[in-house]
């Protein structure tokens, strides 16, 4: 089986990765061109690639980037370039290669990420009640926003070197942050640059950046601090030689404004019947006494040394309170739909009969998208344009000898949070009265989660010359580049197995959610999410240049979406075939059956995916997995994983935590 994880031996240089940057601190420094005007500037009102980082001959590639506050929105500013310097730049690196990001933090108001992301309510909901033979749920806190941040380099297989005394920081977020330069550093917080050393077998493709500071990530995110990242290799340059055009689309999304005194909704579930009834407590088991039947051994959420507690989980919601109260956005243009009417439908134009290689990014922080290219006719029929994909989330599609391996696509294809995906487009003219489009199709996201509409994203023109012949024909040329390959392990390599769970009960006290994931085939397993400060009491320890195969079970109301750092997954196993045997870094895990709320006794099925992970040496040390729709994981969905250094020596991040605030 093709496995871009790679046999190739990564050579990256400890020297270079734990070298101290040769820029100073990040609060004493002049930028080398002067910075542009203050503030976020005006929204833009043409579709058109996002400015690029400046790239310089040489192994290193460096960038300034400085994090602004303009009101209520935030935005990325490359301090060295005057190309619409207020938009995030796509950062372009080829493997090998060396990224070195300096990051100022102009956040001065940190109320405006609790107004984001409220506290909830005081409620008398006590918490989920303990019972013999069920694990123990322990309840999460709310987490004050401070401002502080951090970068995540998604989807690079890089190092998770924490920031230190003598260390520059690589892809750390589980002790890397940097406080707003407003205020006084404390002792733990970073002032050297990240140092990012992209292996040599680095996956040419689509990746991005935002920031990943645990219980601000939502909010940083739904305020606009995100980015895109391109590893190129050969097969670009050959592309860019051949004149095809390129794409990079950003959705995102962001909150509907709300009236400043909207009355708090009382919680609120309904009965498979679509009953609604109002509860005094939405997360409440309905018979505290039926714990010890006798057939609860063979209850699927009973398949472990202790039961999970799937009646105390949040119940499912009437439709209308479940209808999401975002909108998206496109390269910063925002989108209209019917909970935004002044938004607007942007454009691209494109040659008739001549390919263009698109690349989308779903960095919104909560919404799913069903990516569909359409072709409507005036009567409002829609006939599925198909699509060439030739990768997701960074990884190219690829043959079992490591030849890449396009393949057509005719439905809607699912990128779930934090996904990628690239794909080839070449289109004739279209007929009269066609329009094509485009869109995100609806996505029910389970009866305790949102309802997302379909919506147009794009509208595509379609050029021909002033004779209406077609203009000159072009196509992306062939990927040449062989993906590292590496079989499924044989039977004499050990494999080790876990099973980790998604879960979600009411917090005690208020009327906020707690999220969970939990390696649940571990004897010792209590459900408990991740801790606003400090470390949490359970880590997945793996060995460096092990293979681990994990079953990802989700046992609630909605969708969850998995996401580990530092490396891709090859799935096998999924509800959506069109992704299996894929290598991915993000996927989807369907909700839990039946799709409707659940007594103590009723067998409840879970969604389901199975994963196989290589970790190589290079990423030894502290990094997370957690659900990838960011509300999620602020309120407890994550969880820590370390890689043993081969050296022995423990990462120092264990002992050295940012302190959060509850």
């Amino acid at each position: 089986m093709t496995d871009i994880m790679g046999k190739v031996t990564r050579a990256i240089s400890a020297g270079l990765l734990f070298a101290l940057v040769v820029w100073p601190s990040t609060g004493s420094t002049t930028p080398s061109v002067s910075p542009a005007p203050s503030g976020c500037g005006p929204a833009p009102t043409v579709l058109e690639n996002p400015p690029e980082m400046a790239r310089v001959d040489g192994r290193i590639q460096s960038i300034e980037l400085e994090i602004r506050q303009d009101g209520d929105r935030l935005c990325f500013v490359d301090r060295n370039n005057s190309d619409r310097p207020r938009i995030a730049p796509t950062i372009r690196i080829r493997p090998g290669e060396i990224l070195r990001v300096r990051l100022f933090n102009g956040i001065n108001d940190a109320s405006v990420l609790r107004k984001t992301t409220p506290p909830g309510h005081v409620t008398n909901f006590p918490g989920v009640s303990g019972m013999p033979g069920y694990l123990e749920v322990v309840p999460g806190a709310y987490h004050e926003p401070t401002g502080n941040t951090n970068l995540h380099f998604h989807g690079l297989e890089v190092k998770p070197a924490p920031c230190g005394p003598g260390i520059a920081p690589g892809d750390d977020v589980v002790t890397t942050y940097f406080v707003p330069e407003s205020e006084p550093s404390p002792g733990g917080a970073c002032l050297s640059a990240y140092e990012i050393a992209v292996p040599d077998d680095q996956p040419a493709g689509l990746y991005w950046y935002h920031t990943h500071f645990h219980g601000e990530s939502e909010a940083q995110t739904l305020l606009g601090l995100s980015g895109a990242i391109v590893v190129e290799n050969d097969d670009d340059d050959a592309r860019r030689q051949h004149g095809i055009a390129e794409r990079i689309l950003i959705v995102r999304d962001h909150l509907v404004p709300k009236p400043e005194h909207a009355a708090a909704p009382k919680p609120s579930t309904v009965d498979p019947a679509g009953k609604v009834h109002h509860s005094q407590a939405a997360g409440a088991p309905r018979a505290a006494g039926m714990a010890a039947f006798s057939g609860a051994a063979q209850l699927p959420q009973c398949a472990f040394d202790k039961c999970i507690n799937t009646a105390a989980e949040i119940q499912c919601s009437a439709p209308a309170e479940r209808e999401q109260e975002t909108y998206l956005s496109v390269n910063g243009i925002s989108i209209r739909d019917a909970g935004n009417p002044a938004g607007r439908l942007p454009k691209i134009s494109l040659a008739a009969h001549r390919e263009e290689l698109w690349r989308l990014v779903n960095a919104a922080a909560d919404t799913y998208i069903r990516l569909q290219l359409a072709d409507i006719d005036g009567s409002g029929v829609v006939r599925n344009v198909p699509i060439e994909v030739v990768g997701l989330d960074g990884a190219p599609f690829a043959d079992k000898t490591g030849r890449p391996n396009a393949q057509m696509s005719t439905g809607p294809i699912m990128v779930s949070p934090g996904g990628r995906i690239e794909f080839k487009v070449k289109l004739d003219a279209p007929a009269a009265q066609h329009v094509i489009v485009l869109r995100t199709e609806a996505v029910e996201t389970g009866c305790a989660g949102d309802l997302m509409p379909g919506r147009d994203l794009v509208a595509v023109s379609i050029n021909t010359n002033s004779s209406g012949a077609p203009v000159a024909r072009g196509s992306v040329p062939p990927r040449n580049t062989l993906q590292g390959v590496d079989d499924t392990p044989s039977a004499d390599i050990p494999v080790r197995r876990r099973i980790l769970a998604f879960t979600e009960y009411q917090r005690a006290k208020n009327s906020k959610t707690d999220f969970y994931i939990t390696e649940i085939s571990r004897p010792d397993a209590v459900i408990e999410p991740y801790p606003m400060h400090g470390a949490p009491a359970s880590v997945v320890e793996v060995e460096p240049n092990s293979v681990e195969e994990w079953t990802i079970l989700n046992f609630t109301h909605e969708l969850h979406d998995f996401h580990i750092h530092q490396l891709h997954f090859r799935v096998l196993e999924s509800d959506d075939k069109f992704i299996e045997g894929r290598m991915m870094d993000t996927i989807n895990v369907p909700v839990a059956l039946p799709d409707a709320n659940w007594s103590l006794d009723d067998p409840v099925t879970p969604g389901k995916v199975r994963l196989l992970m290589r970790f190589h040496q290079n990423i030894s040390g502290e990094f997370v997995f957690h659900c990838h729709i960011l509300s999620h994981e602020d309120k407890g969905m994550m969880g820590l994983i370390r890689v043993i250094d081969p050296g022995g020596q423990r990462s120092p991040s264990s002992e050295r935590r940012p302190e959060h605030h509850h």
